[in-house]
């Protein structure tokens, strides 16, 4: 009988063994981890010698241990089969949070342009740079360029410092100007700020 066989038949009955000595054998298998023919004896209908001589006949302790090895290996398999299950579940579920965050992230920008567009005062530009803000922070989220964790929120609600900022962390840091670095502007007394 090769591996396989002795595998099926672990836990079936045996040709040429009675009811009788098959029952007492499917009774030690039920007796899991702490099974032993002393426990099986201490249960009522069985006596001791008859389950020591079907035991050693019938091979008990191997089957059993084949039979707990079998379990064992539909066990992991199912274990790995559910994990692995869950795990492209959660893989596509991000897919689809990312997929819905860029949707947002694309409507929000939308939405900043067509503030932008819009002739009203201050608010309507904090707005539109809010938006791109938010638009920046869902879509680095949803394209996976910003860890979730470390993304931090606005340092300010003032206007030009979270423009400033927002542009930043859109495009990175600007190269120095020649207003902010003098040595940039070959003459001093031309203000460059105001020329386009």
């Amino acid at each position: 009988m090769n591996e396989i066989d002795e595998q099926n038949q672990s836990n079936q009955q045996l040709p040429g063994e009675s009811d009788k000595a098959y029952h007492a054998f499917r009774s030690y298998l039920a007796l899991g981890a702490h099974r032993s023919l002393s426990t099986l004896a201490r249960q009522p209908g069985f006596d001791r010698s008859s389950i020591e001589k079907w035991s050693k006949q019938w091979k008990w302790v191997e089957r059993a241990r084949t039979h707990t090895q079998r379990l064992s290996q539909i066990q992991d398999v199912a274990v790995a089969e559910a994990l692995q299950d869950a795990a492209e579940k959660w893989v596509r579920r991000g897919e689809q949070l990312k997929e819905l965050e860029w949707n947002i992230t694309l409507r929000l920008l939308d939405r900043a342009g067509e503030i932008l567009q819009t002739p009203e005062a201050d608010p309507s530009t904090r707005d539109a740079c809010l938006a791109v803000e938010l638009a920046s922070r869902i879509g680095r989220l949803a394209s996976d360029l910003a860890n979730r964790n470390n993304d931090p929120p606005p340092a300010s609600n003032d206007l030009p410092t979270l423009f400033a900022a927002t542009l930043e962390k859109v495009y990175g840091t600007p190269p120095p100007t020649p207003d902010s670095n003098p040595n940039l502007n070959p003459n001093p007394n031309l203000n460059l700020a105001g020329a386009h």
